[in-house]
């Protein structure tokens, strides 16, 4: 059997109005992406490696090569001018996006046995403030304003590169299949602190009196992970799929650096700050998928249900060592106060995704014809709004078109994803202070809507 080379090329999106960035993997090709991410059991591509390893046992090998770029932007539209600006969240900027996967079928009973390489991108989730928001001022005069957002992080970049060796088996109307994973993590995370003794409550939203905290936190050595599959076809019009990705643990380290506020806490005469190490553990989700896919070339409808148990994570909050706040003056001169704990703002929840496609091959196999839609739960308690990771409930639709001249396949997807909006009320904030009991401010009340376009463009060569 000659092995088929499949050579993709994925362009995602110019700049959309907002981006609401999901805690889930990348690396899709167009079918996936087309159909809102449905495929566990109908994907035959090398990428299926880490949707449902088991796939890629269909006796052909083949290369899948993905190079993208993704472009993020988002915004809060505030009812009321309310200070301080409610905290800003999610991504913004361009970010790249790729894959590589290689199968090959072994020369083992029959053919059977395929072996499978794979590399992808993983989470890739990241945030630049200020962030640009509608104030409301005199009536008719409300107008965008750029203020940065406090306490619970000016920026954050979370990045995850991922390594495959899979192998599946095929054996009549069976297909089981398994890939070890091997991830490594880089995380930065810039926050506020809020500096001030009791009697300088009244002027907290100073911005003079705020201490910047940066985290570089990364994985010293890969973390293991693994990926197991099942793919039953018992007709040719029906298949079903299933697929676990087990939790994983990175254990991060690095270091944490401050920037002194300006104004000094009353009653001293001088702040400074002392450099620390920093460590996180940092707990991916088990990932749970299963579909089933039924129908002849002419029509087949894919459905698959997922569940990510991000809950799991908790409330991710950085281990500080050696890290100080020094207070000269006062009462107490020479006062030095520990930096232990710098929790990142990430308070998560189980995500459910339902995801349903279409897929029509029109008659000659020229044209394929794929369309999906699928509802996120979304990993962001909607009752805890102050996150840096947003991660809203969307409606996803796909569409997308697939044009065969032997050898070649060329195919575009366009998927939009539309973040239900998400109100908040004028409520407490938590402020964290080194020097006193956290403090609460007013965060005011604002609509946070997210929406997303992205635009995958793939060519296929094989022979």
């Amino acid at each position: 059997m000659h092995p088929r080379i499949f050579i993709g090329l994925l362009i995602l999106t110019l700049p959309t109005p907002a981006r609401a960035q999901a805690l889930g993997p990348s690396g899709e090709g167009v079918a996936s992406a087309a159909m809102a991410g449905a495929g566990v059991a109908s994907l035959v591509s090398p990428a299926a490696l880490w949707v449902n390893p088991a796939a890629v046992a269909h006796g052909q090998g083949g290369m899948s090569l993905g190079l993208g770029m993704a472009s993020h932007q988002r915004s809060v539209r505030r009812f009321r001018p309310l200070d301080p600006l409610p905290e800003a969240r999610d991504a913004v900027g361009v970010r790249p996006l790729g894959h590589l996967a290689l199968v090959q079928p072994l020369p083992l009973w029959g053919g059977r046995i395929s072996l499978a390489l794979g590399y992808r991108t993983g989470l890739n989730n990241g945030s630049d403030y200020p962030v640009t928001y509608e104030a409301a001022g005199a009536p008719g005069k409300s107008q965008p304003r750029a203020d940065p957002a406090r306490y619970l992080g000016t920026s954050m970049d979370l990045q995850e590169h991922l390594a495959y060796l899979g192998l599946a088996l095929r054996w009549r109307w069976l297909q089981a299949g398994a890939a070890l994973e091997l991830g490594h993590l880089r995380l930065r995370h810039q926050r506020t602190l809020w500096v001030g003794a009791a009697a300088d409550i009244g002027a907290m939203e100073d911005p003079a009196r705020d201490m910047e905290a940066t985290l570089e936190l990364r994985t010293p050595s890969v973390a293991p992970g693994a990926v197991v599959g099942l793919r039953v076809a018992p007709l040719p019009y029906l298949a079903a799929g299933v697929s676990l990705r087990l939790p994983v643990t990175h254990h991060l380290g690095g270091t944490a650096s401050f920037t002194a506020p300006r104004q000094t806490p009353t009653g001293y005469s001088a702040v400074t700050t002392r450099d620390g190490s920093a460590s996180l553990d940092l707990r991916l989700p088990l990932r749970l998928r299963g579909g089933l896919s039924a129908g002849w070339p002419l029509l087949r409808a894919s459905v698959d249900m997922a569940w990510a148990r991000w809950s799991s994570s908790g409330d991710l909050a950085p281990t500080v060592q050696d890290a100080r706040l020094v207070l000269a003056g006062g009462a107490k001169a020479g006062r030095e106060v520990p930096l232990a704990l710098l929790p990142l703002g990430m308070a998560l929840r189980d995500d459910i995704s339902v995801h349903a496609g279409l897929g029509s091959e029109l008659p000659g196999g020229f044209i394929t014809l794929r369309g999906g839609y699928a509802y996120h739960h979304g990993a962001s308690d909607p009752d805890l709004p102050g996150t840096v990771a947003l991660d809203l409930k969307r409606h996803v639709i796909g569409l997308g078109v697939e044009v065969a001249i032997k050898p070649v396949r060329l195919g575009i997807a366009l998927v939009q994803s539309l973040g239900v909006p998400l109100d908040t009320e004028a409520k407490g904030a938590t402020l964290d202070n080194p020097l006193s009991p956290p403090t609460t401010s007013n965060v005011g009340e604002g609509r946070y809507e997210a929406k997303a376009t992205r635009v995958i463009v793939e060519l296929q060569a094989g022979w």
